[in-house]
């Protein structure tokens, strides 16, 4: 973890035991746990998503995201989730606003990247192991160029399916 004084780092607290600062709202201990698995998943329009009105946006939002585009230009939907640990506290609360934000919007970025170098037969029929693998190689170059304090564990690629919309094909 770290020690905080209004909002910079005064120092790395690295071993545990008793740790003496000012009270709060003048400083802060922020523990971050580098061992715990962390996860972020695109679960599509067909999982779990809530239907009322008031989740309209977050539906399309979802919906958007699962759609990619492959190398022989059809549209597929997928379902897909990031694992992912903390390498360095530091890099991880002081440079990123919304760290989970961040691995959503890369691994979503690192899919569409991958994917449009394959037909769709490949994805659809294909092994996914491929695809898993270079998506976190892109994710984890991207993220290690952001300076982020975030490890890549795996990718994983749940479902892939032929949009439903025959307009697109």
């Amino acid at each position: 973890g770290f020690l905080g004084s209004f909002g910079r780092l005064v120092r790395t607290v690295d071993e545990p035991g008793l740790v003496m600062h000012a009270p709060l709202p003048f400083a802060h201990v922020e523990i971050v746990q580098h061992e715990r698995l962390r996860s972020e998943a695109i679960i599509g329009p067909s999982k779990g998503l809530p239907t009322d009105a008031a989740n309209t946006q977050l539906r399309r939002t979802q919906a958007a995201a699962t759609e990619v585009l492959t190398l022989d230009d059809n549209l597929l939907k997928c379902t897909y989730a990031a694992h992912y640990t903390v390498s360095n506290a530091e890099s991880f609360h002081f440079r990123l606003d919304d760290p989970a934000e961040v691995v959503r919007a890369f691994t979503e970025a690192a899919l569409r990247e991958v994917v449009l170098q394959r037909t769709a037969d490949s994805m659809l029929i294909g092994s996914r192991a491929d695809v898993q693998t270079k998506m976190r190689e892109h994710m984890q170059k991207r993220l290690d160029e952001l300076q982020s304090g975030i490890q890549v564990v795996a990718v994983q690629l749940d479902e892939v399916h032929a949009s439903s919309n025959p307009s697109v094909h």
